[in-house]
């Protein structure tokens, strides 16, 4: 009971942490954590610089269809994984190392950018959320810190540079019929 009620406290001091610009002794829980983690983290950074992004799939069930059956690991780590990084983007915010903060949030564009290309609806569906998310921390963090013009460009142009998430509707067009035909060729 005690370690749900503090992973239901860490929860909450994350997504609290995520939204504004943020101190230690505000969430000492998620300044924890990121402490912890700060060695994954920039494994995570250095991972997005990466030209493409490869998740094998592996069905789970011998008895069912490949892609019915398929385990998709990044699909909640994704979400964990921005939520961290927006967490210490505004953390960075507080501490008045913008440059840090901006940096967290490119990173987590390269990775929405990486999982938009993989063709299954779930996907799509949180990569569109958590691009929504994203550009309201943006937003507070343009106008909390007050980034220079030269800042400012850095990321527009670190941005300009991202593919384009490919449309929604041909994603799960395209999902939809790898489902149908690993269906019938079985």
């Amino acid at each position: 009971l005690v370690e749900a009620e503090q992973a239901d406290a860490l929860q909450g001091q994350f997504t609290s942490a995520g939204i504004q610009p943020w101190s230690i002794e505000e969430y000492p829980m998620v300044a924890e954590w990121l402490a912890i983690n700060d060695a994954s983290l920039r494994l995570i950074t250095t991972a997005s610089r990466r030209a493409n992004f490869y998740e094998p799939i592996v069905s789970a069930s011998q008895n069912l269809p490949a892609l019915y059956s398929v385990t998709m690991p990044m699909e909640q780590a994704l979400g964990e994984m921005a939520l961290a990084l927006q967490a210490r983007a505004m953390l960075f915010a507080k501490s008045g190392n913008v440059d840090a903060a901006l940096q967290d949030l490119i990173t987590c564009h390269r990775w929405l950018r990486f999982m938009g290309g993989v063709p299954l609806g779930q996907y799509a569906v949180e990569t569109r959320t958590s691009e929504i998310s994203l550009c309201q921390v943006e937003l507070k963090i343009l106008h909390c810190c007050h980034p220079s013009l030269k800042q400012v460009e850095r990321m527009k142009t670190e941005l300009a540079a991202l593919p384009p998430l490919s449309s929604l509707a041909d994603r799960i067009n395209l999902a939809d019929r790898f489902r149908y035909l690993d269906t019938v060729c079985l």
